[in-house]
């Protein structure tokens, strides 16, 4: 029987940043699992006085998959841009796209003080790529790499260990409101992203926003699994077959642990196979 093996999708983990989860809370959840996807920001790699913890984490997380047998994931996202050569995943035969997310928007997070310096970089790099790559997945995801790596430390006030925090909504309403914003526009972005970079793919899992959940807009769905910090909760997508279903995460006592109840399930068509039919013989 077809379909993809039983596999986890987490997201927006920032290991390494202050209390931000440690590897060993996280590892109950891919218990049963073939493979386990980390979708972006897994590690806050980027913030000079955490990278050395987020890189302990990371080599912690890749030890405890590899004991377990599960094979590990790590897809870039804006805040660990270089941690794998991943920037993407396909799943079902192409109609699944993984990605972190911060493609969508030319300012890579429009919230914070950095997104008009890094639009006008997508902008310039935009402008720059060959007609033969305009509508290039991979060419327009390693542009968001880079500048979400060059434009990292552009806004010291928003990338900071210890992320963002309940009252600095109060303290920065005009933050909270383009965030709000961004969560508006979420859908409709990465509907128009699919059509034009992923065409055949109907389904897109991501995090970034952390805002998790589950919208259908001109016939794609978008999956988010949240964050494991404020703002926002954390989800797992669970692809199995061709079936994909979200699951809160529960935490307690410092360990992670994947609800049994389904969020949402989206399930995909069977991939059809063709046979080649037998010729007949002349008489």
């Amino acid at each position: 029987m077809g379909g993809e093996r039983r596999t986890l999708i987490l997201s927006d983990t920032h290991l390494g940043r202050g209390g931000a989860l440690s590897p060993r809370a996280l590892r109950p959840l891919w218990r049963g699992f073939e493979r386990v996807v980390f979708n972006g920001d897994t590690a806050e790699l980027q913030m000079p006085r955490v990278r050395a913890a987020a890189e302990r984490a990371v080599d912690e997380l890749r030890a405890m998959a590899s004991a377990d047998g599960v094979r590990l994931t790590l897809v870039c996202g804006n805040h660990d841009a270089h941690i794998s050569d991943t920037q993407h995943l396909t799943l079902m035969g192409g109609k699944v796209l993984v990605m972190h997310g911060h493609a969508l928007h030319l300012g890579i997070a429009p919230w914070t003080r950095a997104a008009g310096p890094m639009a006008r970089m997508t902008r310039d790099g935009l402008a720059k790529t060959p007609a033969a790559l305009a509508d290039c997945l991979d060419h327009r995801l390693s542009l968001a790499r880079r500048v979400a790596y060059d434009g990292f430390g552009l806004d010291p006030t928003t990338h900071t260990e210890r992320g963002i925090r309940p009252w600095d909504v109060i303290a920065k309403p005009m933050d909270a409101l383009r965030v709000l914003a961004f969560w508006r526009a979420v859908p409709g972005l990465a509907a128009g992203f699919l059509e034009r970079y992923a065409p055949e793919a109907r389904v897109i899992v991501m995090g970034h926003s952390h805002r998790q959940g589950l919208w259908r807009r001109g016939g794609r769905t978008v999956m988010n699994t949240g964050s494991f910090g404020f703002p926002g909760r954390p989800c797992a997508v669970v692809a199995e077959g061709q079936t994909l279903t979200m699951h809160d995460v529960r935490q307690a006592g410092g360990v992670c642990a994947l609800a049994s109840r389904e969020r949402c399930r989206v399930t995909l068509p069977a991939q059809r196979t063709t046979q080649a039919r037998p010729r007949e013989r002349a008489a």
